[in-house]
């Protein structure tokens, strides 16, 4: 383990850590630096959501009905991969309860106030909305990348209506002020979280860090979510000394992770009533999402399809996190972190196969 850990290509600003099933350290190195972690934070949101609302949770996404002023609303319940279908079947329930009230709307308007106006938040460049993070709201249909998914699920919504014979204008964005008339349930969390970390998607993980400070009584806000982070983490036994929780992607530059966090987490996950399910919802080495292209060869590919772990990137940060199998059926979490990592297309690439290799090593081959 030293001598793959002292290879120039990880011998940056970086910070190693791995721990054996029982909790105690099987090897670290600088393991209490914070750093930025990329998209291993995305570890760390995931193991909030559901530690506060369980792998079965579901969004709800709704439609009201004002008889007074006759408007119709969609309502975004932050259903991350709320598809088009879904709003199809939902225009279908809502027609067919407007038909039922004999009721005839005037107009049609969408609700995304579940989360506070989008803002963007410290480390990330308006540059980077929205191909990169779209501005967090509550509704989305298809996962589109744009700057107002709500209003673009709102036109979806209105075309499955006029499908319908309900033809009526699209006025915006409004807080709804009616009734429910229809309803569409999501799918359970631990689907979401899947594709959130498997593919390392940043508009679900912006989506998720909100709903978990709902599901913990608190607001939607930046602040609020941040808060909610910080005192799961601290129920959780994880230290938050030297933490900087400023998003739930990894996007942000002023986000700080400590290795040594990283995987007391991904430890305290094991065998937990609810985030128990982590290590089934990684890429797994060799096999998919971000990992599909790695572990192919070398000292490394002893573990491919066995080891399960969430990857970081960033221009100048690689980071993996997750946990390497063991002889005995165990396995051992693991958190490795460089930052400062050369910005050309072979640096990066070298200092994700060194990590490859160590984190072999950390599986006993």
């Amino acid at each position: 383990i030293e001598r793959r850990a002292s290879k120039a290509e990880v011998s940056s600003k970086s910070g190693f850590i791995a721990v054996n099933a029982d909790g105690t350290p099987l090897w670290r190195s600088r393991a209490y630096v914070p750093l930025m972690p990329a998209s291993t934070m995305k570890v760390v949101t995931a193991a909030v959501a559901l530690h506060v609302l369980g792998p079965n949770w579901k969004p709800t996404t709704t439609v009201t009905y004002d008889t007074n002023t006759r408007t119709l609303a969609l309502v975004g319940g932050g259903d991350a991969v709320l598809t088009s279908e879904q709003l199809k079947t939902l225009a279908g329930a809502a027609v067919e309860s407007l038909t039922a009230m004999q009721e005839s709307p005037s107009r049609l308007v969408i609700d995304d106030s579940l989360f506070p106006a989008p803002s963007l938040q410290d480390g990330v460049s308006s540059g980077q909305l929205p191909s990169e993070e779209r501005p967090v709201r509550a509704l989305v249909g298809d996962r589109r990348k744009s700057n107002d998914s709500s209003l673009d699920a709102g036109k979806k919504f209105r075309e499955f209506l006029a499908n319908r014979g309900v033809l009526i204008p699209f006025k915006g964005r409004s807080v709804s002020t009616g009734a429910e008339i229809a309803s569409v349930r999501g799918l359970r969390l631990r689907s979401s979280l899947n594709s959130m970390l498997v593919y390392s998607d940043n508009d679900i993980a912006e989506m998720t860090f909100r709903l978990s400070a709902i599901g913990a009584g608190a607001t939607a806000s930046w602040a609020d979510a941040r808060a909610t982070a910080y005192s799961t983490l601290t129920a959780l036994g994880v230290s938050t000394k030297s933490l900087r929780i400023i998003d739930g992607s990894g996007l942000s530059r002023s986000n700080r992770l400590t290795p040594f966090a990283l995987a007391t987490l991904l430890a305290r996950a094991e065998g937990d009533a609810r985030m128990g399910i982590m290590h089934a919802l990684l890429p797994t080495a060799g096999v998919d999402g971000t990992l599909r292209k790695r572990y192919a060869s070398g000292p490394a590919a002893c573990v491919q399809g066995l080891l399960q772990a969430k990857t970081g990137s960033l221009h100048d940060v690689i980071a993996l996190a997750g946990y390497a199998p063991t002889n005995d059926g165990s396995a051992r979490s693991f958190a490795m972190i460089v930052n400062n990592v050369s910005n050309s297309v072979v640096a990066r690439n070298k200092t994700r196969a060194q990590l490859d290799v160590l984190a072999a090593a950390f599986s006993g081959c």
